[in-house]
């Protein structure tokens, strides 16, 4: 194999990786904030009854 594909397809992999990582921490975070309205809005609902 070449040496440029070789090098080629770790930075391919590399980026992957990176793409799935930051997939990751998006979906953490925006699962996080759903959680947090969510239980800001259930405490917000039990304070009011």
């Amino acid at each position: 194999m070449p040496r440029f594909l070789v090098f080629w397809k770790k930075e391919e992999g590399r980026r992957k990786k990176e793409e799935e990582r930051r997939c990751l921490v998006i979906w953490e975070t925006r699962k996080n904030l759903v959680l947090y309205e969510f239980y800001s809005g259930f405490q917000i609902d039990r304070l009011l009854l």
